[in-house]
């Protein structure tokens, strides 16, 4: 009942192949834009580089040295007219020397200094061209992606809710009046469409004190709560606990020779009830299954437009120490909804843009207190995006190339934020000197610039010490359900994939 380990490691290296591609193609559609934006506006061009650290390959052609570095996770344009200082801090010294200054003078002449690069005067108002250019490659590649996802003749296209698949009955949720069914419709007054946008607006602006105020529809009836919230130190989330959402379990295969197979399970089947009670979710079933051990299941099953009943014996595994029924689970059931919520390509960048804006907004103009505590407690770095790009490539290429989308608007945004070695700060000294018409001062640009290119190393280091110990801490613990695991992995990624920050993981592998 077991993938031969072959085809299991082929489909690990499969699936790290798609993730350095479809990350990789994110960062070079932005450093593209800057590239071909300096070419036309005449702006110099030391280095175009695919990644950062030291060169596995490069070649030299006119003034421009091409790279592929070794870290494949980034890359840059070196544009001194643009950046003196800025790439030399963060990648050293990248004029290799010879191409220090025009005609030939770069080396050291008998100890002495190189003199220095003589350099055009660029207009601010073509460095503001050059520095827009890197988001608006990412934002075109993101309609691009946009209607692809719009033309794919695929299901699972459409609008996602947040409604309660179950809620424990000795949990406050419980006892303040949520009932499995409910569809949530706003948090604090914040209106969210799905489970992930329940989850963010919980941990940004919940109180624990007073809990949250939550708008619910139940069979129509709208409704009031007030539902109190826990603090999760471990996950470092806000949440209200002992509620899980209703996620479909919807059958991806079935493994030859397994008690599904024989019970005649089908891929795409629906499975919505065990034992003749409802299945909220994935996790339910599974715990479920864990709980009756080897007792025959009566499984009603939905199948396009048929409701059908099968009896199922679990067979017991030795190696996992449990039973299991020989399915696995199509995690494009839950995981890509908040990505493919909608056809229409505009609302697809409206959706994404909202929920990067939500995120910065609760860092830098709180509206309830703790918000930006809370915010900046869930940071995340490259690693969380990476391990939340690995789940989207093995739920399916769609769902891989909607997140891919929600990538690229991310880091467009991020990218226009106002602060020194961002794109944003080089638009802010190109309108200062187009305000004021005078450059600003030479010493304080480079002092702010190489301040910020270091404190972004810092802070990506920091970073990246605590996605490794988050993410060993919430997945290390076995007994833990994989949505909640994968919940509070994701959390840990707030402003870099903003509102990817909280969004359920599918159970990957056979359901015992």
């Amino acid at each position: 009942m077991h993938p031969h380990p072959l085809l299991s490691l082929l489909g690990a290296v499969l699936t790290g192949l798609g993730v350095l591609l479809l990350f990789s193609l994110a960062v070079f559609v932005h450093e593209l834009g800057h590239y071909l934006a300096a070419r036309w506006m005449g702006l110099t061009i030391d280095v175009f580089s695919l990644g950062f650290g030291p060169a596995i390959w490069k070649r030299k052609v006119g003034e421009t040295e091409y790279r592929i570095s070794t870290i494949p996770f980034g890359g840059y344009v070196a544009l001194p007219q643009l950046d003196p200082t800025g790439m030399s801090t963060i990648q050293g010294d990248h004029s290799g020397g010879g191409d220090a200054a025009e005609g030939g003078a770069g080396n050291e002449v008998d100890g002495e200094e190189p003199p220095p690069r003589l350099l055009k005067d660029i207009a601010p108002w073509r460095r503001i061209i050059v520095a827009l250019a890197g988001p608006l490659g990412n934002m075109l590649l993101a309609v691009l992606l946009a209607w692809i996802i719009c033309l794919a003749p695929a299901d699972g296209i459409g609008p996602a809710e947040a409604v309660v698949g179950s809620v424990a009955r000795d949990s406050g949720a419980y006892a303040a009046g949520l009932r499995p069914g409910d569809r949530i419709t706003s948090v604090n007054g914040n209106a969210v469409h799905n489970w992930n946008e329940f989850l963010v607006e919980g941990h940004l602006s919940g109180d624990t004190s007073n809990g949250v105020s939550v708008a619910v529809y139940r069979n129509g009836t709208p409704l009031a709560l007030q539902l109190p919230v826990t603090n999760d130190t471990e996950a470092r989330l806000v949440r209200v606990a002992g509620v899980e959402p209703r996620i479909p379990c919807v059958v991806g295969s079935v493994v030859t020779n397994s008690p599904a197979e024989r019970a005649g399970l089908k891929e795409r089947d629906v499975i919505e009830t065990l034992d003749h009670l409802p299945v909220a979710s994935p996790e339910a079933m599974i715990r479920h299954i864990r709980k009756h051990g080897g007792q025959p299941l009566a499984v009603g099953i939905r199948r396009g437009g048929q409701t059908l009943e099968v009896e199922i014996v679990p067979a017991f595994d030795a190696e996992l120490n449990r039973h299991l029924i020989g399915i696995v689970f199509d995690g494009r059931a839950g995981f890509g909804s908040q990505w493919l919520q909608y056809r229409k390509p505009r609302l697809q960048i409206k959706s994404d843009a909202t929920s990067v804006v939500r995120v910065l907004r609760a860092l830098f103009v709180p509206r309830a207190k703790g918000e930006a505590r809370r915010a900046a407690s869930s940071l995340g770095g490259p690693l969380v995006i990476v391990v939340m790009l690995w789940y989207q490539v093995r739920a399916g290429l769609l769902i891989a190339l909607a997140f891919l989308r929600f990538l690229c608007v991310n880091f467009a945004l991020l990218n226009l934020l106002p602060l020194p070695v961002l794109d944003g700060g080089h638009i802010v000294f190109a309108l200062y000197e187009i305000v004021t018409r005078r450059k600003p001062n030479t010493w304080l640009v480079n002092s702010l610039t190489n301040l910020f290119a270091l404190l972004l190393i810092a802070l990506m280091v920091v970073l990246l010490f605590r996605d490794v110990t988050s993410l060993k801490r919430i997945f290390g613990k076995r007994e833990r359900p994989a949505a909640e695991a994968s919940s509070a992995a994701a959390a840990t990624n707030a402003t870099n994939v903003s509102t990817a920050t909280v969004e359920e993981a599918p159970p990957e592998g056979e359901a015992p």
